[in-house]
């Protein structure tokens, strides 16, 4: 009886391992699943900005093909954009060593005009007017000039994306925005600041979390200022918004 017993034991032993192990691969498969998850809609939301400028590109190009000049201007704008989607896909493939920060002295007009000119399709189909303000002392900054133009695409995208939404209801909406930079006490401000829905309070404490996103499913991955703000940070800055609902702004800081 005893021996009977013991055999009993193992064999429910046995069963209860296998189940353990079955459990296991299930939420190891899960845990691959959710990591590749993560991996491709950041993927996908490091791709569509480029994306969108180079549709921008096209665009304008299909529009005025006879304008050589303008035509030259965007083709740069446009291997400018290849190149950096080939950088996200290195990065993807080269995912345990993530490009760090080149931060040195740059120009910041030349960053701002490719980001206007990279969104200016969507701006002008929206009916928004653009207003650019560079004080003498922000001319010249310390960053990294690709981080920071992803940083400053990506909101004024995000701008974008409030005038049109805005404009469900109210078709004649006049969207207004404004980048602005200067240096106060010895940091250099870029302000990105709009007049789309806002933000309501409660959203404001989940703003930066991944994957936290107030637009319809679909419409966005929720990862935009949760990068955006990593790449402000690892330049030695700070990301900060401000806003209420029907009244939108965002501050984007960098330390000079």
């Amino acid at each position: 009886q005893l021996a009977d017993a013991f055999q009993q034991m193992v064999r429910r032993l046995s069963v209860a391992y296998q189940e353990l192990e079955k459990a296991r691969k299930q939420l190891l498969l899960a845990e691959r699943l959710s990591a590749l998850g993560t991996v491709a809609a950041g993927l996908a939301h490091e791709l569509n900005n480029p994306l969108a400028g180079l549709k921008n590109c096209l665009r304008r190009i299909q529009r005025e093909p006879d304008n050589r000049e303008q035509s030259q201007r965007y083709v740069a704008l446009m291997q400018i954009c290849v190149e950096r989607m080939q950088g996200v896909v290195h990065g993807l493939l080269d995912l345990a060593r993530p490009r760090r920060p080149e931060v040195a002295a740059m120009r910041l007009g030349p960053v701002l005009e490719r980001v206007t000119l990279l969104a200016g399709e969507r701006l002008a189909e929206l009916g928004a007017t653009l207003h650019k303000e560079i004080d003498s002392s922000a001319a010249v900054i310390c960053a990294d000039e690709l981080f920071l133009e992803e940083v400053l695409l990506n909101l004024v995208l995000n701008a974008c994306d409030s005038f049109r939404r805005r404009r469900e209801t109210r078709p004649d909406f006049p969207g207004a925005l404004a980048l602005r930079a200067f240096v106060r006490n010895g940091e250099t401000h870029i302000d990105v600041e709009d007049n789309g829905m806002g933000i309501l309070s409660e959203d404001l404490l989940h703003l930066f979390d991944p994957f936290f996103t107030t637009q319809a499913p679909g419409k966005g991955t929720g990862l935009g200022l949760s990068i955006a703000r990593d790449l402000v940070r690892l330049q030695g800055g700070d990301i900060l918004v401000e806003s209420e609902a029907e009244i939108g702004r965002a501050s984007c800081r960098e330390r000079a």
